[in-house]
């Protein structure tokens, strides 16, 4: 990938947005742009059944890469792969767009090929806001748009004076009610049960395999509450991304995912103000936490306890079932 030297300086300035701490500001972009997007870029062909794709335009290189995600595609049935960040050295948008509609007849050429007996073959692409070009494109060529993805984070965390609730750590016993919480409390904004790809039920029991692998460890904590009278139907999960406070030089730590009930009445804010002290503890500078713009109730939530708005991307999918149709 060295030789696409060139084309990660020339879209430098967009990349820093594809770093999923792009809200920091303590280090500097290079910094950032290289450690999380052109390091992971660099390294992508040594994963096996990663599709690369280089479509040229009038002279004008374009180099599509796309990440295999296996537990995805178990889980779903479907080949699943992630879109990366697309390298191009131009600002030309007719080039731009020419060229995704160029690859997108290439990806159904090898697609037929590499699984001839499959149905459907599902891409996705994470675009932050700022390199609207490249949305744009994407829709052009048929990509559709599941959702819009606001990341909200809070720095300062010596300083939070919250209010303390009784909480404790999930545990085994607790997964056949927390799977049932993820299921019946149905987010129908998040990507999974907005994309029609995906039928409800599929969506519903993602989100509850989710919280019990994050509870058997795939997550570093999840929070219930504890307090008598109180069901444990609500919960909040942590990773603490350790690998990668060195290379960032700020330890940021997020909240992938919780849900609550309405047996447990008000406990989203409370356990997310308890996560906020815990990830303190473990030595997090910076916590962040997403969802939806059409989540209103999560957005006051986060601004309740001082979170800020620090990033916005889209979500971008393809069903490739569409080129059988």
């Amino acid at each position: 990938m060295n030789q696409y030297n060139s084309l990660l300086e020339s879209r430098a300035e967009k990349l820093f947005f594809y770093s999923p701490y792009s809200f920091v500001r303590e280090t500097n972009a290079k910094r950032q742009t290289q450690n999380f997007v052109i390091k992971p870029i660099l390294d992508f062909q040594n994963e096996a059944q990663n599709q690369l794709f280089e479509i040229k335009i009038d002279g004008q290189l374009h180099i599509f890469l796309m990440q295999f995600l296996a537990w995805d595609s178990t889980f779903f049935k479907i080949p699943t792969y992630k879109l990366l960040p697309i390298l191009f050295a131009h600002s030309d948008f007719q080039l731009l767009s020419k060229a995704t509609q160029t690859f997108m007849s290439s990806l159904q050429n090898r697609v037929s090929r590499l699984f001839p007996d499959s149905q459907s073959i599902y891409v996705f692409a994470d675009i932050p806001t700022e390199d609207i070009s490249v949305i744009q494109a994407l829709t052009h060529g048929g990509f559709r748009q599941v959702e819009t993805r606001l990341n909200y984070f809070k720095t300062d965390l010596q300083k939070i004076d919250y209010q303390r609730f009784n909480i404790r750590k999930a545990l085994p016993k607790d997964i056949p009610n927390l799977e049932r919480v993820a299921q019946f409390m149905r987010n129908e904004y998040d990507r999974f049960h907005a994309d029609s790809v995906f039928s409800e039920e599929m969506a519903d029991r993602f989100l509850a395999k989710y919280v019990s692998e994050s509870v058997k460890g795939f997550a570093d904590m999840v929070l219930v509450p504890n307090e008598p009278n109180v069901p444990s139907d609500g919960f909040l999960t942590a990773k603490y991304f350790r690998e990668d406070w060195e290379k960032l030089g700020v330890n940021a730590s997020r909240m992938p995912l919780f849900a609550v009930a309405p047996t447990c009445r008000g406990w989203g804010q409370k356990l997310v103000s308890e996560m906020t002290y815990h990830l303190r503890e473990v030595g997090a500078d910076y916590t962040f936490i997403g969802t939806q713009s059409a989540n209103r109730r999560v957005c006051r939530l986060l601004e309740n306890l001082q979170y800020r708005l620090g990033s916005m991307s889209h979500i971008l999918s393809y069903d490739f079932s569409s080129f059988r149709t």
